[in-house]
């Protein structure tokens, strides 16, 4: 949370503005407390709860436990779009501008400039997904070429002063695979290949409909049997420009969804709602009721992917097997090869 540090929230037209702060002496001062999911259970004391200041609970991922003292927030600001201060990576005033402008005046590649072979990028830090998604990606790399970033499994490299929007936008296609599978979680991965200008191949939530600015704008996993039958298509739009530069045909004016606007509404609604209800509390206004919307998330799935490293496994002991197999027979023979010897000089005594 260290990027909320002095952050402002002063874009909301409204008559004051809100400021945020790490600086837990000010909490006295404060209207709202914000607590992260996975500092609460390290929290040896908590602030006095008044009806000057709420509290909130906020988690930009996607919950792996309760913590202790959930039951006791009042508003929820979490990725979920149903929270009462949604809270996402999804930028309106960042996205729109890039997004709505033509491919060739952005600062993106063009699909024509992609350099050869440059096919899949993946950039990754965290290595214990819950979804597993790290054995797919591995099946997915037998049938074609994906470059990995970051902290997990690397094969590159990250170049000195490059953006990460910029090293994306050398790729055709860029893996915006979310560590969990769950109802709105939708992280920086997917803004990130929107601002680069390349295809996102998705896997996350179930309903991507509120985080695409088109029905044809991104490659879901989920539409494919297995990661060969993903990785032929890849290659065959690598190959084809016009079928690749259809999954990009929203870079031109009004070219995104009302939908997908929708919701970059509804972040941006969320840190306003979230300025008023500190502006209410400061001012011993009670407009504000305590928020209905307090909840774990209960809709993700899994180790999703868990199936392509027990095929892994299970290959492994196939292939550990059959050399025992090889070794016991060669032994075996060995050994009768041995008794015939003996047998043949006891004959000759």
């Amino acid at each position: 949370m260290d990027q909320w540090q002095d952050y402002t929230i002063d874009k909301c037209n409204l008559p004051y503005t809100c400021q945020m702060t790490h600086d837990r002496t000010k909490r006295v001062d404060s209207s709202v407390v914000i607590f992260h999911a996975s500092d609460l259970d390290k929290m040896t004391s908590l602030p006095p709860l008044d009806k000057d200041r709420a509290w909130v609970y906020h988690t930009a991922e996607a919950p792996h436990y309760t913590p202790k003292e959930f039951h006791l927030m009042q508003y929820s600001m979490t990725y979920r779009l149903d929270s009462d201060f949604p809270w996402g990576y999804l930028d309106e005033d960042t996205l729109l501008p890039v997004m709505e402008s033509p491919l060739a005046s952005a600062t993106a590649a063009a699909p024509i400039e992609k350099e050869k072979g440059a096919s899949v990028a993946w950039i990754v830090s965290n290595c214990k997904a819950s979804n597993d998604r790290h054995h797919y990606v591995k099946e997915l790399s037998r049938w074609i070429n994906v470059d990995i970033y970051g902290h997990c499994n690397n094969n590159k490299v990250f170049p000195a002063n490059v953006s990460t929007v910029e090293l994306v936008s050398r790729y055709h296609f860029y893996l915006s695979f979310e560590n969990s599978n769950c109802k709105d979680y939708v992280t920086e991965k997917l803004s990130t290949a929107y601002l680069a200008g390349v295809v996102p191949v998705v896997d996350g939530p179930s309903d991507y409909g509120p985080f695409i600015p088109n029905t044809h704008a991104v490659i879901r996993t989920d539409d494919f049997d297995s990661p060969r039958a993903l990785a032929d298509y890849l290659n065959t739009l690598m190959h084809n420009k016009t079928l690749y530069n259809q999954y990009l045909s929203f870079r031109q004016p009004h070219g995104v969804s009302d939908r997908f606007k929708k919701t970059l509404k509804a972040y941006k609604k969320g840190q306003c709602d979230l300025c008023t209800l500190a502006y209410e509390r400061h001012n011993d206004m009670t407009s504000y009721s305590p928020g209905k919307k307090i909840y774990l998330d209960n809709t993700c799935v899994l180790h999703k992917h868990f199936n392509y490293k027990r095929w892994d496994v299970l290959s492994t002991y196939f292939l550990v097997f059959l050399a025992a197999l090889v070794i016991l027979f060669y032994l075996i023979k060995l050994y009768k090869t041995s008794r015939r010897t003996k047998t043949a000089r006891s004959s000759v005594n």
